[in-house]
């Protein structure tokens, strides 16, 4: 029997640009080659989402191996440029809230996600969030699907994960999940009602 639904954040529930779209961003704003810069940026997320560093340090860190003299404020992004939210999507969550446990599993960074929970009520979606700078661990390890299991009180096989990243799906899979590829929302509501969820009645 299905009694959670746990869906991933960027690229699901909000509709996310890319890190390219930041590492452009520094590029153009400090003159410096893309392909570095973009290394450097995935080089530094990594640490900021499980919240080894915060966005001074992320950034503060680009410019250091920049090697190059610029304020942190003149190079900072606005995420908001980076995410809105897939209203339909959103929608559907909340009236599968009132049959299933929906969880979010999110890849993220406290100064960005914590403006997204309070700006589209969140907590008003779902019944747990677990987060990669919260635990310290990040998709596809699969020591983050075990805390959020465990936070939500529900065995791998009581749940349906949506992501739309495929390494993050595997994982899922391996640890006896059923799984949906997110590709766009007509996509989820028919596998949901594939997997015995009843989307119809909460769509």
């Amino acid at each position: 029997m299905i009694k959670a639904i746990v869906f991933d954040i960027g690229g699901v529930v909000m509709v996310q640009g890319k890190l390219e779209h930041l590492s452009e961003h520094i590029s153009k704003k400090t003159g410096m080659n893309l392909k570095l810069v973009n290394d450097l940026v995935h080089k530094y997320w990594d640490l900021w989402k499980i919240g080894k560093i915060n966005e001074l340090q992320f950034y503060g860190s680009i410019i250091k191996d920049l090697g190059i003299k610029i304020g942190r404020k003149n190079i900072m992004y606005d995420e908001r440029a980076m995410n809105s939210p897939d209203m339909k999507v959103i929608s559907l969550i909340k009236k599968l809230k009132k049959r299933y446990l929906t969880v979010a599993l999110t890849n993220n960074v406290r100064e960005w996600f914590e403006d997204n929970i309070v700006n589209y009520d969140l907590w008003g979606v779902f019944n747990c969030i677990i987060t990669s700078y919260e635990t310290k661990k990040a998709k596809p390890d699969r020591e983050i699907y075990g805390i959020m299991l465990r936070k939500a009180g529900v065995k791998a096989d009581e749940c349906v994960f949506v992501d739309d990243q495929r390494e993050n799906t595997d994982t899922a899979e391996k640890m006896g999940m059923k799984i949906i590829l997110y590709r766009n929302y007509r996509q989820l509501f028919e596998e949901l009602r594939a997997f015995g969820v009843d989307a119809q009645s909460s769509g």
